[in-house]
């Protein structure tokens, strides 16, 4: 075999892996968690330990969120809130991380925390606390209680002052990180095949 030919077998042989990547790739999509059944308002107290676990999807996320709304309006001013995010089932396991965030008074909906630096494993279980460092009682978290209804999200199950709640989940989603679109894995592909093309003139003309 010519050294021409080598040099042009190889270039092929880079498209197709770069190609076959993008072509395996493609398919991966990223989703949501998403509980968003509510039907119980529940107060957020000073070291409370209110939370829900969770079962990870997939393994870069940008936030968690919940649903809130003041549940004493008049009682107090609205005050920060964190949410912890912890390894395993409850509480016992080690922090990963937490985010504080401030809700606008009188907000009534999700919001989500930053948690963009952590990254998950697929299948494991987490669980993620909400607290607040003040007195305040301001704050209220929507969960869902089942029942004698199917549970719509048996990856996970709520905490409530510190105790597993297995027939209740909290008003929560996890947003995932996106997935690299197809038309990017393409582009890489062609960047891989254009660095053999030009490696292959390199030595074409030496």
């Amino acid at each position: 075999m010519t050294t021409t030919a080598k040099w042009v077998g190889l270039l092929f042989f880079s498209m197709f892996i770069a190609g076959l990547g993008a072509w395996n790739a493609a398919p991966a999509q990223a989703y949501p968690i998403l509980q968003e059944q509510f039907s119980q308002l529940n107060q957020i107290y000073q070291n409370q330990l209110i939370g829900q676990s969770f079962t990870a999807e997939d393994a870069h996320i940008l936030s968690i969120g919940f649903r809130f709304e003041p549940i004493n309006p008049d009682n107090a001013s609205a005050e920060p809130l964190t949410i912890t995010l912890y390894d395993g089932a409850g509480f016992a396991g080690p922090v990963l991380a937490a985010a504080q965030f401030d809700p606008t008074a009188g907000f009534v909906g999700f919001v989500d925390a930053d948690f963009s630096a952590v990254s998950l494993t697929v299948g494991a279980v987490y669980t993620a606390e909400i607290s607040t460092l003040t007195t305040s009682t301001y704050w209220g978290v929507w969960s869902k209680l089942w029942f004698n209804e199917p549970d719509l999200y048996p990856g996970g199950a709520m905490y409530l002052r510190g105790s597993l709640a297995p027939s209740s989940d909290l008003t929560f989603r996890v947003i995932p990180a996106p997935v690299p679109e197809p038309s990017t894995l393409f582009l890489l592909a062609s960047g891989l095949a254009g660095l053999g093309g030009m490696a292959w003139r390199r030595h074409h003309r030496g």
